[in-house]
């Protein structure tokens, strides 16, 4: 199985899904889902398909797309609040550099920064760039 496929069918288990519930859900063949999942690339698939599955397995695409967010095992709904945030392009931009064990620090740090901080912006990425650097 691909690194692109696994992810999808990882993420569909996880989310104690078959084929044909994910297919129904993204409003998709079930043919379609099952060749997705076999896939090493994700440029394979049109903008609409990727979309229609990470909206059914309700994660962003980049958990599709980016091994790291599956192999931590993080919660989708703080990764999209984290991703999603101000310094979210800063985690982007270094999550496939990370550990598993290092992503899932980031992402909970970032969102509580995020969520829970009334610190002005430019001190929230001061403060998330030196987390950054303690653990890489």
């Amino acid at each position: 199985m691909s690194n692109f496929g696994k992810r999808i069918t990882e993420l569909r288990e996880r989310a104690d899904m078959s084929t044909a519930e994910l297919a129904r859900r993204a409003g998709i063949g079930r043919a379609k889902v099952m060749r997705m999942e076999g896939l090493d690339d994700p440029s394979e698939v049109t903008l609409g398909n990727l979309t229609a599955i990470a909206r059914a397995l309700s994660v962003q695409i980049d958990a599709l797309i980016t091994e790291k967010v599956v192999a931590a095992k993080i919660d989708s709904d703080l990764l999209t609040k984290a991703l999603s945030g101000p310094n979210g392009g800063v985690l982007k931009k270094q999550i496939n550099r990370m550990s598993d064990e290092q992503v899932a620090k980031a992402v909970q740090f970032l969102y509580l920064l995020e969520t829970g901080s009334p610190k002005p912006e430019s001190e929230k990425q001061d403060l998330f760039n030196g987390f950054l650097k303690a653990i890489l």
